[in-house]
């Protein structure tokens, strides 16, 4: 896994090694990830990244009536949890 230092730079590389190879709809996880996460975070540093940060976009995307797409999010949001150990 390359040396990455915002979240923008994370997904694709995290998707590449840890998801594609064991999940179908690895490709809907990267959308969904970008299109939510990036979105919000792209530049900013990982580590500056919260548990609040993470929950107030789950929230978000609930109160917007798509509570699919955060439970999906939310099941892959370990993304951030692996971020924080590279």
């Amino acid at each position: 896994m390359p040396d990455v230092q915002h979240f923008g730079s994370f997904v694709d590389p995290f998707i590449d090694t840890y998801a594609r190879p064991k999940n179908r709809s690895a490709d809907e996880s990267a959308r969904l990830l970008k299109r939510e996460f990036v979105r919000t975070w792209g530049q900013r540093p990982i580590k500056e990244i919260t548990r609040h940060d993470m929950t107030a976009i789950l929230d978000a995307i609930m109160k917007s009536g798509k509570p699919t797409t955060a439970a999906r999010l939310s099941a892959i949001s370990y993304t951030y949890a692996v971020a924080l150990t590279l």
